[in-house]
């Protein structure tokens, strides 16, 4: 007769057994989930682990590598090689550029060009960061990026979620974890540090989630249970974190919020404190005796090919134009002596002209991010801004 002990033991090979064979059957089948890269710092709130790798399947599909330095990029010494041109550029996920092999992204795009104009052996750093708002690229700058030595410093801000990243109250992106700026009884801007809601993790919670992010670059069983768990708390926290956000400005708030005039205390003080950080951002790169250039970043629905399509979206929310926040973004840096790209006139223009979309992977055509024909095309109209007078 088999002792409780035997019985244990059997029904933990069996799972072990049952969990094997469904690892490897994800493998054979040829599915592919997206990794970890992403840890937890108490700086920005989060980056990307240094030299984490696997692949990215959200969202087009790539292999992704993150160099010694945390940066989705190609190895990048910290000395700057003599006589080189070194271009920093700091963002979100448009800069960041998961959805395609790195070498398809705008920024490795622009280094031939940038070469050719200038003479010098020219260098695109990438520094952007999935979820990131002003302040956390701000930080960036300051923590990580001006350790490059780069000649120009390329700030891309992308209105469509920056301005909810910019406010804890509105931020959908790990907003307990971000740090912020807000404005003080002065007006001023005073620094929230991150974690400042729930309290910074301590060495034993840093050390299971290093475990944890272990596993789930290794075990595509582990990726599948992940990806389901968070698509199911992403629509649980639609509802429950941000209740009071729905209830005032309905579901689909995040599609149309940003372009409109500010509506509510949180979006009034968030376009203060951006317009702010960027001026901000502006005097301490050029205090270091680089070069800024402000990019404005596009949403899809701004630069779909058909007219009426972005008629339809501006009509369905009430809209008077597609361009709000860029043009005072735009009006702004102007305004205060700041160089600016704005991208969406000169990528709808193309669209339009070749009646390509320039968002999109497959069925999300028109959709999400640049894909490779939208980065060719802001690769393209940066490096001609860069190489101007």
């Amino acid at each position: 007769m088999r002792t409780p002990t035997i019985k244990l033991i059997i029904i933990a090979l069996s799972v072990l057994l049952a969990l094997g064979l469904a690892e490897i059957g994800l493998r054979l089948s040829g599915l592919r989930l997206s990794a970890s890269f992403y840890e937890l710092d108490f700086v920005t709130g989060w980056k990307l682990r240094p030299g984490a790798t696997g692949w990215y399947t959200s969202e087009g599909e790539a292999l992704i590598e993150i160099n010694a330095e945390g940066m989705r990029d190609k190895p990048r010494a910290r000395a700057k090689p003599p006589g080189a041109l070194r271009v920093a550029v700091i963002g979100d996920s448009f800069v960041e550029s998961m959805q395609l092999p790195i070498e398809k992204t705008f920024p490795a795009l622009m280094e031939p060009s940038l070469t050719q104009c200038t003479g010098k052996r020219s260098e695109v750093l990438n520094f952007g960061v999935t979820g990131y708002g002003t302040a956390q690229e701000l930080l960036t700058y300051r923590h990580k990026a001006r350790l490059f030595s780069p000649d120009i410093v390329v700030l891309t801000v992308f209105a469509g979620n920056d301005l909810f990243n910019n406010t804890r109250d509105l931020n959908p992106t790990n907003a307990d974890a971000a740090p912020y700026f807000r404005l003080a009884p002065n007006g001023a801007l005073e620094f929230v540090e991150p974690f400042s809601s729930g309290g910074k993790p301590g060495p034993v919670s840093l050390w299971l989630r290093d475990r944890f992010r272990s596993l789930h670059s290794s075990l595509r069983l582990v990726q599948l249970a992940t990806e389901a768990y968070y698509n199911w708390q992403r629509r649980k926290g639609r509802t429950a974190d941000q209740e009071r956000i729905v209830s005032t400005f309905g579901k689909e708030w995040m599609e149309w919020l940003a372009y409109v005039p500010p509506r509510g205390e949180s979006m009034r003080e968030s376009w203060i404190v951006t317009q702010n950080l960027i001026t901000q951002f502006r005097n301490e790169v050029e205090r270091d005796g680089r070069k800024f250039l402000l990019v404005l970043a596009n949403n899809a629905v701004q630069v779909l090919p058909e007219e009426v399509d972005r008629r339809r979206f501006a009509e369905k929310y009430g809209l008077e134009s597609l361009d709000y926040a860029d043009q005072r973004l735009r009006q702004h840096a102007i305004s205060n002596g700041i160089r600016v790209v704005w991208l969406a006139e000169w990528l709808r223009d193309l669209a339009t002209r070749e009646r390509a979309y320039l968002h999109g992977f497959g069925a999300g055509q028109g959709s999400g991010h640049w894909n490779e024909a939208g980065h060719r095309a802001v690769a393209g109209r940066l490096a001609a801004a860069l190489c101007a007078p």
